[in-house]
C-alpha cells in the first residue's frame, strides 16, 4: 500500500536511505547523521517493537525490550547499580586488571607462537561485566565459565536486527522444530542460559545480606524486599532479562572491538609502531595503564574511535518503532512503523567524514588531543543508547593499551584471511596471531 513515507524517500534519499515492507510491517531505514539525530532525540520514536530480536531467553523481559515508564525505571535503577559496583569507576579498573593479569598469564605461556586470541578475550573481556553481575568473575576451565563462552559465540548471530525472527516472530518455534537456520541451537543455549541465570538468583537469595549488597544481583533484590509501591516494574522475571541484556551488551560489542582494533595492528604497521611509541614515551615499559591516561594518549584513543567508525562494530543499532504517527525529515511516518538506524552508513558518510572508507585515526585529533564528532555514534544516539558506553571505551582502552604496551602483533605469515562473524556486533576471529613481547 503506497504512503507518504514511501513516497519521501524515493523523492528524498539524502534524507531516508529506503523502506520496505516485512510481512505486514513497515520499516524505514536511515543512514545520515542529521536524520538519525531527528529521528532518534523524536519522544514518538521511543519505543521498542513488539518481538525485538535480542527478545529470546524464555519466562523474562528486560530494560531493552521494554517501554514507557517501565524501560525508564529500569534503565534508571540499572545504570545507578551497575556504577555503585564498578561501572565507569575505580573498581571497574580494578577488575579489569585482575583479568588482564589472567590474559597475560595465558599469552605468556604460548611464547610467541600463534594462538587463538578469540578464544582468550572472549572470557576475560566478559569476565568483567559477569563480576558486576554476581560479584565475582569464572575460571577459564569452569563450566559455566566454558558453557557462557559457547552461548555468546552461538548467540550473537541471533541478536542482530536484521534477523527473521524480529518480523517473523510466530514462525520462531516451529523453524527451531525443524532445525532450520540453527534456531534449534538457539532455543538450547537461551533455556540453558535461563537455567544459569535462575541458579545465580537462588543463590544469592540464600546469601543475601541487606547490609552488604555486594553486585547488581543483589542490589535488585534488596529493590524487591523494599520496593513499595503498588505498581513496580520490578519482578524476577524483569531481573533475568536485564541479566541476559548486559551479560550479553557488555560481552560481545567490547570483545569485538578489541579485536578489530589487533586486526588494525596487523593491517597497518605504522599504527602499531606509532601507539608503541606513545605508549613508551609516557608511560615507559613498567607502569600499568590507568584510565587516567587516556587524555596523554591522544593518539591511541583516536586509534580506538577510527577502528569503531571504520568497522562499525554494532552496524545496525537496536530497533525502534513509533509509538503513533509523526514525522521524520518533513514526512509523515505511520504509528508502528520500525525504524533501523543504519550506524555503518552514518560512519560512512562523505558529507561528514573525510575519504571515509581510509583508515585515518588523525581524523579525531584535533590541537593534541582526541576528540569525538557529533555524527560518531558507535553506542547509537539519544535516550535509548547504550548505557554502557564509558564501560566499553574504559576496557577497550585498558586492554589495548596494556597489551600493546608488552607485546607486538604479529601473524605467522602473511595470510591475512581471517574470519568474520555478522551479528549483533561484527567480529573478526583471531584464531591465529602472535603476540611476542616487545624487546
Amino acid at each position: 500500500m503506497p504512503n507518504r513515507a514511501t513516497a519521501a524517500i524515493k523523492e528524498n534519499e539524502r534524507y531516508i536511505d529506503y523502506c520496505f515492507y516485512l510481512g505486514r510491517k513497515l520499516v524505514v531505514v536511515l543512514g545520515n547523521f542529521d536524520v538519525v539525530k531527528e529521528a532518534l532525540s523524536n519522544n514518538k520514536i521511543m519505543d521498542r517493537p513488539k518481538n525485538p530480536p535480542n527478545d529470546l531467553l524464555p519466562n523474562s523481559t528486560s530494560l531493552s525490550v521494554s517501554n514507557g515508564l517501565i524501560w525508564k525505571e529500569q534503565r534508571h535503577f540499572s545504570v545507578q547499580a551497575l556504577r555503585e559496583h564498578g561501572m565507569a569507576k575505580s573498581k571497574m579498573e580494578d577488575i579489569i586488571q585482575i583479568q588482564l593479569n589472567m590474559l597475560m598469564e595465558e599469552i605468556d605461556s604460548k611464547k610467541g607462537n600463534p594462538m587463538n586470541l578469540d578464544q582468550l578475550l572472549l572470557p576475560t573481556v566478559s569476565n568483567v561485566i559477569l563480576t558486576m553481575l554476581i560479584g565475582k568473575p569464572l575460571d577459564f576451565k569452569d563450566k559455566d565459565r566454558v558453557f557462557l563462552n559457547k552461548m555468546l559465540q552461538t548467540m550473537v548471530v541471533f541478536f542482530r536486527p536484521t534477523r527473521f525472527h524480529a518480523y517473523f516472530p510466530s514462525l520462531r518455534y516451529w523453524m527451531a522444530s525443524l532445525k532450520i537456520w540453527g534456531y534449534d541451537k538457539a532455543e538450547y543455549y537461551m533455556n540453558k542460559f535461563e537455567k544459569f541465570i535462575v541458579a545465580q538468583i537462588e543463590h544469592h537469595k540464600k546469601t543475601f545480606d541487606n547490609q552488604n549488597v555486594q553486585n547488581y544481583i543483589d542490589s535488585y533484590l534488596l529493590t524487591l524486599k523494599t520496593k513499595i509501591e503498588k505498581v513496580s516494574s520490578f519482578s524476577e522475571k524483569m531481573l533475568k532479562g536485564n541479566f541476559q541484556s548486559f551479560f550479553s551488551a557488555g560481552s560481545t560489542p567490547s570483545r569485538a572491538t578489541l579485536e578489530w582494533c589487533f586486526m588494525s595492528m596487523l593491517r597497518y604497521p605504522d599504527v602499531q609502531k606509532a601507539i608503541h611509541e606513545e605508549l613508551d614515551t609516557v608511560l615507559g615499559r613498567d607502569r600499568r595503564p590507568t584510565w587516567d591516561d587516556h587524555l596523554d594518549l591522544p593518539y591511541t584513543m583516536s586509534v580506538i574511535y577510527e577502528v569503531m567508525r571504520q568497522n562499525t562494530i554494532v552496524p545496525i543499532s537496536m530497533l525502534r518503532c513509533t509509538s503513533s504517527r509523526t514525522k521524520i525529515a518533513g514526512y509523515d511516518i505511520p504509528e508502528g512503523t520500525i525504524v533501523m538506524t543504519n550506524i555503518w552508513g552514518v560512519h560512512h558518510d562523505p558529507k561528514d567524514w573525510d575519504d571515509p572508507f581510509s583508515f585515518k585515526p588523525e581524523r579525531f585529533l584535533m590541537d593534541g588531543k582526541a576528540v569525538k564528532p557529533q555524527a560518531f555514534i558507535p553506542f547509537s544516539y539519544g535516550k535509548r543508547n547504550c548505557p554502557g558506553e564509558d564501560m566499553a571505551i574504559i576496557m577497550v582502552f585498558l586492554f589495548l593499551t596494556t597489551l600493546m604496551q608488552r607485546y607486538s602483533i604479529t601473524l605467522p605469515d602473511t595470510d591475512f584471511d581471517i574470519k568474520q562473524v555478522v551479528g549483533v556486533a561484527k567480529l573478526v576471529i583471531l584464531d591465529n596471531v602472535c603476540l611476542k613481547i616487545r624487546c
